[in-house]
């Protein structure tokens, strides 16, 4: 058929917020999808690109959520892009994270 289907070009996307936000996080914290939806634009029938960016303020700001919660979400938005930055899929996601451990274990071990 000459394109790529969407379960594909969901496939491409789906893990990468959750990894590059565990990354920096570290291991006190754990980060799982709890939302996401695919818009689809386009056919794929060339080389699509995607740019994930995770900010400094975006995670200090699930950090400081976590110094008083036990949990947080985030909604982040990634797209599907040919070389000319034409639009072919937009895909929301809302992660999901929490402590490890006891939010009591977690602010003491950050303390140190």
């Amino acid at each position: 058929m000459g394109i790529t289907w969407g379960g594909s070009l969901y496939a491409a996307l789906d893990p990468i917020y959750a990894i590059m936000l565990n990354k920096n996080l570290g291991w006190h914290y754990r980060v799982i999808d709890s939302a996401a939806s695919i818009e689809f634009l386009k056919p794929g029938k060339q080389t699509l690109f995607a740019h994930f960016t995770l900010s400094a303020e975006q995670i200090e700001q699930v950090r400081h959520a976590l110094l008083h919660n036990a949990k947080t979400q985030l909604e982040l938005k990634v797209s599907l892009q040919d070389t000319d930055g034409q639009v072919y899929v937009n895909c929301y996601k809302t992660l999901h994270i929490n402590h490890k451990f006891p939010l009591e274990v977690s602010n003491q071990e950050l303390s140190r």
